[in-house]
């Protein structure tokens, strides 16, 4: 109990408990809890706090934190009246950093004095650097021949010097690279006389030659320096005469197709030859008609290569076919018997079956997709059906059919699916060949039960177990008191 107006403070101890207690500990204790209490509301001066944490030979921040949360036992523990975060302590008595208050001497960036930039771009010139990843190598001390980058020579000079006499690593480096966006080329004009007079006849030849030596104030990619500002492409660029596509002028669909058909191609791959001048007999593509019409002429006119060309063939997204049930009429009265056989008739193999007409599609099976479509057996009459879109019996009466069948085992069903048992006759489609996976999960328990043999596969792990390695199992056993008789 406390008096009133301070003093002596009086505690109520069971006497049994006073006995065990050692009076001078327990004062010393209450001691040092109120002095840890009060030590956070007195931090020791800036130079004694400083000399604590430099007696730690710490080596950077992260080893403070660890010091700090106790993860360093050997360097003992952060006392009371040391702040955690002296930066935020001593911001305005004396802190200038983690290298100084642990003595390491490292400062930060912010916090250094660095050359004038005159001063340091002289003094890098002479490291003889010829790139940045060089630059790069040195300021991480990879490049000892070097030396190592002085504490007022900047790593990052462009930040430091910014507004002080930057303007660029070519320059920093003394190797006289600029960089595009600050360099300054000839006009549009002057740049393109250039150009022509190098005789280049194409793109690619171009970018080859920029690989080599080439003037300062002639940029290697003209297409974006002269942008807006004359720039049509590298026909004119180069002077070959060669426009892009979207340079150009063509003429109208109507006129362009009439020109087309005048050729008398055939399909797509002799307009290819003849727009790449492999068909020198039709003459050049004139340069007002597009070698890709159908970018050229969508929504004007573009119905297809067949239109385009007068070849009157259409593609299939362009045509018009037949109801479903009118193909699969002409199909079925194609005699075909599978699949195979309607691909070598689309094809034109098959020339006492004729040609596939222009209103029946060649892969009926997306055209009437959700039309009608069931299959090929469907298709052609055959009456088969694919797996994927059969009616099966439910597994009670598909058993009930294959025990029917008085087949002995598993190679017996696969030679009766197989149609090598005539006896048995032919099976019928809503009877699965794999009831195995027709019904997991729906009844399936084997091929015994299947054909009602009888017969169950024993594991090795369901025979039964003797208790002893030498005694019999159960089912071998005597039923007569008395030793077994020897085999």
């Amino acid at each position: 109990q406390q008096r009133k107006g301070g003093g002596s403070v009086q505690f109520d101890i069971d006497e049994r408990l006073a006995k065990s207690i050692d009076l001078s500990e327990f004062v010393q204790e209450i001691e040092l809890k109120c002095w840890d209490k009060l030590a956070k509301l007195s931090w020791r001066p800036f130079e004694e706090a400083r000399e604590f944490a430099r007696k730690l030979t710490l080596r950077n921040l992260k080893e403070w934190t660890e010091f700090c949360k106790g993860y360093l036992p050997k360097k003992g523990s952060l006392p009371s009246d040391i702040p955690a975060y002296p930066n935020q302590t001593y911001e305005e008595k004396g802190w200038f950093g983690v290298g100084d208050w642990l003595g390491t001497g490292n400062v930060a960036p912010q916090n250094r004095q660095f050359l004038t930039f005159q001063e340091a771009r002289a003094f890098v010139h002479q490291l003889d650097l010829k790139c940045q990843r060089q630059w790069k190598n040195y300021c991480q001390g990879k490049m000892p021949d070097k030396g190592i980058l002085p504490p007022d020579i900047p790593s990052n000079p462009n930040k430091t010097f910014a507004n002080t006499g930057w303007i660029g690593l070519g320059d920093w480096l003394g190797t006289g690279t600029i960089a595009p966006m600050r360099r300054k080329f000839r006009t549009f004009q002057r740049a393109r006389s250039f150009s022509r007079s190098l005789g280049l006849k194409s793109q690619s030849e171009w970018n080859a030659y920029c690989k080599g030596t080439i003037p300062s104030d002639i940029p290697k990619n003209p297409q974006g320096t002269y942008a807006g500002k004359g720039w049509i492409g590298y026909g004119d660029w180069l002077g070959t005469g060669n426009i892009a596509d979207q340079f150009r002028q063509f003429i109208p669909f109507t006129k362009a197709r009439a020109f087309v058909r005048g050729l008398t191609l055939k399909n797509v791959s002799e307009w290819r030859a003849f727009c790449r001048g492999n068909l020198s007999e039709k003459g050049n593509l004139p340069s007002d008609i597009p070698a890709a019409p159908m970018r050229t002429y969508a929504g004007k006119g573009w119905k297809g290569m067949g239109d385009w060309l007068g070849s009157g063939n259409i593609a299939p997204t362009q045509r018009k076919f037949r109801s479903f049930k009118d193909a699969r009429t002409f199909a079925r009265s194609l005699g075909l018997k599978r699949q195979s056989e309607w691909f070598e008739f689309r094809k034109g193999s098959l020339y006492e079956k004729g040609i596939l007409p222009a209103d029946v599609p060649a892969a009926p099976e997306g055209t009437y997709a959700n039309k009608g479509w069931a299959g090929y057996g469907d298709w052609l009459g055959t009456g088969k059906v694919a797996n994927q879109d059969l009616k099966f019996r439910s597994f009670l009466k598909a058993r009930a059919f294959a025990r029917s069948l008085r087949i002995k085992n598993g190679r017996e069903w696969r030679k009766y699916c197989a149609g090598k048992m005539r006896d048995k006759g032919t099976r019928p489609q809503s009877i699965p060949s794999n009831p195995n996976l027709t019904y997991a999960g729906a009844g399936w328990s084997g091929m015994s039960d299947w054909l009602g043999t009888g017969r169950t596969r024993v594991s090795k792990s369901s025979k039964p177990k003797s208790s002893h390695p030498g005694t019999p199992p159960p089912f071998l056993k005597s039923t007569v008191s008395g030793p077994m008789c020897p085999p």
